[in-house]
């Protein structure tokens, strides 16, 4: 990676409930899951943007956020989404992609929809699937597959936490 490149700092949150589910949405591009998340601010914590993000983009509020043992230093971009950044007059090359996990406490739809109309379809979904769906989907080298297999480790780890 050049020293020009930059790193687009990213927060994938796995929001779940007392009965071992976690939401997301199918994902309209790729045989795998959607999970609420986005960029990160530079002047928000990881946890701050995860809070927000999942309020945004799901209307659901968070109790107990915290990481789920899983970070990565670097998941590379394809040339399509570096040319579409680029157009939109960013340099970013790839994520450094953060994952954390919210418990759910209650749905807030005042700033649902901030971002757009995203997860209108989302749906609670036992965490044991979600975490083969990751999986299968990160070993079919489809793009976006290194970031599924880090998305089913880090369910893994979620899932021996809430125990």
């Amino acid at each position: 990676m050049t020293k020009s490149a930059k790193l687009r700092r990213r927060v994938g949150v796995f929001v779940y409930n007392d009965k071992g589910q976690v939401f997301a949405e199918e994902s309209p591009y790729r045989d795998t899951l959607r999970f609420p998340g986005g960029g990160v601010d530079n002047n928000n914590s990881i946890n701050q943007a995860a809070r927000m993000e999942v309020l945004e983009e799901a209307g659901l509020r968070l109790k107990d956020v915290h990481g789920v043992g899983v970070d990565s230093s670097n998941i590379r971009w394809s040339k399509e989404m570096i040319a579409k950044a680029k157009k939109k007059g960013r340099n970013f090359t790839g994520n450094k992609q953060y994952f954390r996990a919210g418990r759910f406490d209650k749905k807030d739809d005042s700033l649902f929809g901030v971002e757009g109309d995203q997860f209108k379809n989302g749906k609670w979904i036992n965490i044991d699937t979600a975490i083969k769906r990751q999986e299968r989907y990160g070993k079919s080298g489809g793009e976006f597959s290194d970031l599924s297999m880090l998305e089913s480790e880090a369910l893994r780890n979620l899932k021996e936490k809430i125990k």
